[in-house]
């Protein structure tokens, strides 16, 4: 996973669309659209964020995910993952791995650190009875500078905002990456 995430980091134009999803600069993301002939993002949800504002950020990285990728689960069955660059500009949409990675990736690029939380839900077993792993999701680590405490970014909930997870009386087991 930390592979996935930051060959995303390496890549120029994503670097530039992510530092303009945080500050909410609209104009610059429907530039970047427009040039890599990609479909017009809804970018109601972002706002200008003062410097510094490390909430403001992360909403904003959150809301456009949510607003530009619908969830869809793997078509195949198998377990696939794609660049950031694919899943927000080109598909618009991806499972919960998908969306880790694009979140992680535009958080990477604006200076935040990211911890993938990986949970076993109830009711979801393998074939032998035992709790599976099957849903991932991005913690943001805030403050940037020196950060004291971690807030969810699951944008593939279909309610909720930034902060908001998996309830725990559903989780039965987690790892962190």
């Amino acid at each position: 996973m930390r592979k996935l995430i930051a060959s995303g980091l390496r890549d120029p134009d994503m670097r530039q669309a992510s530092l303009a999803v945080a500050g909410g600069d609209k104009w610059t993301i429907n530039d970047f659209t427009r040039r890599h002939g990609y479909k017009t993002m809804n970018l109601n949800g972002l706002r200008e964020v003062e410097a510094r504002d490390d909430i403001g950020e992360l909403r904003n990285v959150y809301r456009f995910t949510k607003d530009n990728v619908r969830y869809s689960g793997d078509i195949t069955g198998v377990d696939t993952y794609t660049l950031a660059r694919r899943t927000l500009f080109e598909m618009h949409n991806g499972d919960c791995d998908d969306s880790l990675v694009s979140i992680g990736t535009m958080l990477g690029h604006n200076g935040f650190g990211v911890v993938a939380r990986c949970i076993a839900q109830k009711g979801v077993r393998d074939m032998k009875g035992r709790p599976v792993i099957g849903h991932i999701y991005a913690l943001a680590l805030i403050p940037k500078f020196a950060p004291q405490a971690g807030i969810a970014l699951d944008a593939t909930l279909p309610l909720g905002d930034l902060g908001t997870e998996v309830e725990a009386d559903r989780v039965v087991d987690y790892r962190l990456f």
